[in-house]
């Protein structure tokens, strides 16, 4: 026997209950180690990108 399968539109959300111990409230996250690994992505691109700028100028200067 062949399910029907319908399309997304067609299904009713459930809606959240607040009762729900795994209801999520927006903004609730702790986020303090994301925003920590987020610092330190931040610190090695602005030093990796200097770096790199200092190289190319002095392979200008060095080839100039």
């Amino acid at each position: 026997m062949a399910q029907s399968l319908s399309h997304p539109e067609e299904r009713t959300p459930h809606a959240p209950d607040s009762r729900d111990p795994d209801h999520h409230v927006p903004g609730s996250m702790d986020v303090s180690a994301q925003e920590r690994t987020f610092e330190g992505f931040m610190k090695i691109i602005t030093r990796a990108t200097i770096v790199i700028v200092v190289i190319l100028v002095l392979l200008a200067l060095v080839n100039g």
